[in-house]
C-alpha cells in the first residue's frame, strides 16, 4: 500500500494531489486462504517498490524518497539481507545528462528482469518511459543501473500515466505492455527499443 501526502487549503480543507509522488508504503501479512490480514509487516518511507519475479526470493526494489536510488531488500520475517549487505544503486550516474535533466517517480520490473522508470523533464514537467538496465546489476558491482542510451517513450505535455501492466506472451523473447493514461490506451513492445504496437 503507497501512501501520498495530503494538501491542506488555507479554508482547512484537504485534498490529495494526483501528481504528489508517495512518500511510504506499507506491507501487510495475510492468511494464504482466507486472504485475511493477519498483521502489518513494515512502513517505511520510499516513492514506490517492485517485488523480484521468481518464487523462490522473497525480495523487493525500493525507490528511494529522493527519486536517486533504487535498493534492494528482503520481506521482513523472510530471508533478511543484513543492513550491511543491502544493495543500493543509483539509477543514473552522478554528473550525467539524465540525473541532471530528469526526476524518477516510478519503477517497473518486467518478467525478463528489465526495469522500466517512469520520469519527468524538470524543465518542463514532461513525463516519459524510460527502458533501464536489468536487477542483476545489483550483483554484477555496477556503478548505476542506467548506463548509455536508453530507449524512451514520451506521453503527451499535461499526460499523465494511471497503469502499466505487462501483457502475457507465448514468446519468452518478446515483451509487451498495457499502457493507461489520462488520455489514451496504449499496446507497446518493449524488447529493446520502444515501439508503439497500437493506441
Amino acid at each position: 500500500v503507497l501512501f501520498s501526502p495530503i494538501t491542506t487549503s488555507e479554508e482547512g480543507t484537504c485534498r490529495m494531489d494526483i501528481d504528489s509522488d508517495p512518500i511510504a508504503f506499507s506491507m501487510f501479512r495475510s492468511d494464504a486462504e482466507s486472504h485475511h490480514v493477519t498483521g502489518i509487516i513494515t512502513l517505511q518511507n520510499g516513492r514506490d517498490i517492485q517485488f523480484l519475479n521468481t518464487d523462490s526470493d522473497f525480495k523487493y526494489f525500493l525507490l528511494d524518497e529522493s527519486g536517486l536510488y533504487l535498493e534492494e531488500k528482503s520481506v521482513p520475517g523472510t530471508q533478511d539481507i543484513p543492513e550491511s549487505d543491502a544493495r543500493k544503486l543509483q539509477i543514473f550516474r552522478e554528473g550525467s545528462v539524465y540525473s541532471s535533466k530528469l526526476t524518477c517517480h516510478r519503477v517497473f520490473l518486467l518478467s525478463n528482469n528489465r526495469f522500466i522508470f517512469l520520469l519527468s523533464r524538470k524543465i518542463d514537467g514532461r513525463y516519459l518511459l524510460l527502458c533501464g538496465g536489468e536487477n542483476d546489476k545489483f550483483t554484477a558491482g555496477a556503478e548505476c543501473i542506467v548506463q548509455g542510451i536508453k530507449s524512451k517513450l514520451w506521453l503527451d505535455e499535461g499526460e499523465r500515466l494511471v497503469s502499466l501492466v505487462e501483457l502475457p506472451s507465448s514468446n519468452n523473447s518478446t515483451v509487451n505492455i498495457a499502457l493507461s493514461t489520462s488520455l489514451k490506451i496504449m499496446i507497446v513492445s518493449c524488447d529493446t527499443i520502444f515501439s508503439v504496437l497500437s493506441e
